[in-house]
């Protein structure tokens, strides 16, 4: 605590918090509370990015953005193809974890700025590629019978998302990581809607 400018009615006080939480401020004088401050106080630092993955055009692409450990706060997901800022959905997954799903529009760099209480946090802003497969090159069949067949064993997949609760004409996805492949692609999925 020092005074301002040698002025005794004022004084600047500083701490430095070393915990993410809210952090009560209690000013007394003659022994007496007169005023109570909440601070909230976050660390960034804690802040992961999970499956940020280049996407194809037209192809919702999905990521998750988990803020345990980050504290009180705001996420804030802006994602911009060059030429505008394109709308995301993002819905809670688990506790202080997030999946953020957008559908790129156009081939080329799309950037994605993560911030928390306004501080964006490491890495931000991502860079992504968004591709065409009409206009990409495809592998030659020879090259498809080269790849080796995997086994039929059961592997346990830890799915998450958001299915329940989802509206028509919202994006509804689900999360599948497991430690047989980092590419999408090699999955095949198959959704099957029940007339009632």
């Amino acid at each position: 605590m020092t005074s301002i400018s040698n002025d005794k009615n004022r004084y600047e006080i500083s701490f430095i918090p070393n915990t993410a939480r809210q952090h009560t401020v209690s000013i007394s004088y003659d022994g007496k509370i007169v005023s109570t401050y909440h601070v909230d106080v976050c660390n960034v630092n804690k802040i992961r990015v999970y499956s940020m993955n280049d996407g194809i055009i037209g192809n919702p692409s999905i990521f998750s953005v988990d803020t345990h450990g980050a504290g009180e706060g705001h996420l804030e997901v802006t994602i911009s193809d060059g030429r505008r800022t394109l709308p995301a959905e993002l819905k809670s997954n688990h506790a202080r974890k997030f999946d953020i799903a957008f559908v790129p529009e156009i081939i080329g760099k799309h950037s994605i700025a993560i911030a928390f209480n306004g501080i964006p946090i490491e890495g931000s802003p991502f860079i992504i590629n968004i591709h065409d497969p009409s206009i990409s090159d495809k592998s030659s069949p020879e090259e498809e019978d080269d790849v080796d067949d995997e086994d039929d064993d059961d592997h346990e997949f830890l799915i998450g998302g958001q299915l329940q609760g989802t509206k028509v004409g919202e994006i509804a996805w689900l999360i599948c990581e497991t430690s047989l492949t980092d590419l999408y692609e090699d999955f095949n999925s198959l959704v099957t809607g029940i007339l009632i």
